[in-house]
């Protein structure tokens, strides 16, 4: 992170959805400035200070001089820079909104592996 004013697009790259996700979006946000990393770069933990369990949990995004957010927060941080998430920023200025968005990225971060034919649950 020695490039000043990059933010960080951290995500599971051994994730299917988390891929397609960054392949359907990667354009829209690295002609914003973004960039794109796996969670499991070593400098990524060092620059995060979190544990491996702590950093696959949830996407982050990573700036100098913002932080770091996590899970409904990095999407809400990312639809501050793309006009067409405006709606889910605005549905994430409502606590009931942000709580169903919550639930909603929870179930799909937890069942991930899951919903991109690459679940180790019950031997599949």
């Amino acid at each position: 992170m020695s490039e000043t004013n990059i933010k960080w697009i951290l995500y599971d790259t051994e994730c299917g959805i988390c891929r397609m996700t960054q392949w359907c979006l990667a354009k829209s946000f690295e002609q914003r400035g973004f960039r794109w990393e796996s969670l499991h770069a070593d400098w990524v933990r060092d620059a995060t200070r979190m544990d491996r369990t702590q950093l696959l949990e949830d996407m982050k995004v990573l700036s100098e001089g913002d932080g770091i957010y996590a899970g409904v927060d990095a999407w809400l941080y990312l639809a501050r820079y793309v006009w067409w998430l405006f709606p889910l920023r605005l549905l994430g200025t409502w606590n009931l909104g942000y709580r169903c968005m919550d639930f909603i990225y929870r179930t799909l971060a937890a069942n991930r592996h899951c919903f991109s034919g690459s679940c180790q649950i019950g031997g599949k």
